[in-house]
């Protein structure tokens, strides 16, 4: 059955111990969850503590290699600490809550003599950030951002959104305007680094109060960063023969002389059976 467990390691016997556990379901908000760490087997050098979960994978009758794969948990402000009580359930803190994001129109990647063609029509104007108080108070944050040419190893803009307050559990979608276009001395590639942080209370935790977005450009084009969000196949016995179009824009005569593409793992490793 689709859970999630804590266990606490004991030094003394060598052991994990369950100490908490809670059933899937279908709750999307955050729950918080205190646990009180009492016995003496654990309060000593060598403690450990672990999450694990339990899942039942849904297979589809349909298409056997296909297995859902959605009993996700995310855990958010894991804090160990003394002195706690039932009552501290309030982070103090503003943080950001969103990745950042591409300063090229539809594309994470494109080749930088592509980009030197283009850039007044594919380079962005905004950059955007999402932020959120999560405490009971109203906070002031101020926004800052650099941009750094990382083969020049210099800071090329550096500027501030401004400061704004924030109510209590709040999130703002914030967009601020860079005034600058990607410009680097190098002639087959570049690498910038976008930097957004916050200028918060000193009490804040510090760790989650910055971002930095690497954006490439080299050899290829690509719409995504990387890493995959989500997979999408063309499944049934009507898709025999069905084929797959991926197009893009080159914005300069080039030459495609390869293709790079990532396949989701299959259940009973599906996606080792050869295809044409």
């Amino acid at each position: 059955r689709d859970s999630l467990v804590l266990e606490f390691y004991s030094p003394s016997d060598t052991l994990w111990h369950s100490v908490w556990q809670t059933p899937g379901d279908s709750l999307h908000e955050f729950k918080q969850i205190i646990i009180p760490i009492i016995s003496q087997k654990f309060l000593t050098k060598g403690f450990r503590f672990r999450f694990k979960n339990y899942a039942s994978l849904t297979s589809n009758t349909l298409i056997p290699g296909w297995v859902y794969n959605c009993d996700h948990w995310h855990l958010d402000y894991i804090k160990l600490d003394k002195d706690r009580y039932e009552g501290d359930t309030i982070p103090h803190d503003v943080a950001f809550v969103k990745p950042a994001g591409s300063l090229i129109k539809n594309h994470e990647s494109m080749p930088w003599d592509h980009f030197r063609e283009a850039f007044l029509s594919v380079m962005d104007s905004i950059i955007r950030i999402s932020y959120k108080n999560n405490d009971t108070i109203v906070r002031n944050v101020t926004r800052n951002f650099e941009i750094r040419d990382i083969y020049e190893n210099k800071i090329v803009r550096s500027f501030s959104g401004g400061a704004a307050n924030i109510g209590p559990w709040e999130i703002i979608d914030d967009s601020t305007m860079p005034l600058y276009t990607y410009n680097s001395t190098g002639s087959d590639s570049a690498l910038f680094e976008i930097k957004s942080y916050l200028i918060t209370d000193d009490f804040d935790k510090k760790d989650n109060d910055t971002l930095f977005y690497f954006q490439k450009f080299f050899n290829f084009y690509a719409y995504d960063d990387g890493t995959a969000e989500a997979g999408y196949g063309l499944p049934g016995q009507s898709m025999d023969n069905a084929m797959l179009a991926y197009q893009f824009y080159s914005y300069k005569p080039d030459s495609l002389r390869a293709i790079q593409m990532y396949f989701n793992q299959s259940f009973d490793n599906a996606n080792q059976i050869q295809f044409y």
